[in-house]
């Protein structure tokens, strides 16, 4: 109850920033929902079913402060900082959606992906139903494009096929080696970012110059980070150590960082 009244005050605080924002909002989803009770089912599943991973009150969200001010995405390098903190830490993983043309046997469909770190699944305590995850040099350039169908794409548009593990998917034209099925019921660990295929960072063929690019530019912020706290660390030591890191980036790259925030919520 202490981390909800935390975040509680955390949202609050953030939100009276930009009261018009807030004003609209509030107003946008009272006229939605009203206009359509079929977006209770939508908010219910994001905002109160339980999360479909491992001891989800010890997982964290992460975000950068955008321009305008406000909690946003993530940059890779600023991620690398978060993941160095092994203290505050148990691991620390990045996820960036994106969208691909898959050559699927009825022919070209689109299909959601999200580029992953090897990182992500073992945060959330979760193993794939099938084959294996990415693994640590998954993350490096060069090492490759691999995939992890989700469950549920596996199911819906690949049969079921039990013997997919190890063959080659074609995703904007490029080979894609398929290494796993993703666990049953999990596509993804917010409601609103979920993937038909995880593709290895290592994959960048699939998302071409920019996927390279955007690991190295502290500007960039393209990356949702989720965090697994160390055993015995709480919500308000990840946010002292999180405000810290803010400091130094601010210092280190004052042009980039000067003034902005990273925010957890719990």
């Amino acid at each position: 109850m202490s981390a909800l009244i935390q975040d509680i005050r955390y949202a609050v605080r953030r939100l009276a920033r930009t009261p018009l924002f807030t004003t609209a909002a509030v107003t946008i989803l009272a006229v939605g929902i009203g206009a359509n009770s079929g977006a209770f089912a939508v908010v219910d599943s994001v905002l109160f079913r339980p999360p479909p991973f491992e001891r989800p009150e010890e997982v964290v969200s992460i975000y950068q402060d955008s321009d305008d001010g406000e909690p946003s995405s993530t940059s890779y390098p600023a991620y690398e900082d978060m993941a160095a903190m092994t203290g505050v830490f148990a691991g620390v993983a990045a996820v960036s959606p994106g969208v691909a043309t898959w050559e699927a046997p009825d022919g070209p469909e689109q299909v959601s992906v999200i580029y992953a770190t090897a990182s992500y699944l073992p945060v959330l305590g979760l193993e794939p139903s099938r084959g294996r995850w990415f693994a640590p040099e998954h993350d490096e350039v060069g090492a490759g494009a691999f995939a992890v169908v989700t469950h549920r794409t596996w199911r819906t548009k690949m049969g079921a096929d039990p013997e997919l593990v190890g063959r080659t998917i074609r995703l904007n034209g490029q080979p894609v080696t398929v290494i796993g099925v993703g666990p049953e019921s999990f596509n993804g660990a917010r409601g609103a970012l979920v993937a038909d295929f995880w593709l290895s960072i290592s994959s960048t063929v699939v998302g071409g110059s920019f996927r390279v690019a955007n690991l190295d530019r502290r500007q960039d912020h393209w990356y949702d980070v989720q965090a697994r706290l160390a055993p015995g660390v709480g919500v308000a030591r990840a946010r002292a150590a999180m405000d810290a890191l803010a400091r130094r980036l601010a210092e280190a790259y004052p042009e980039l960082n000067r003034g902005r925030e990273i925010t957890v919520f719990a």
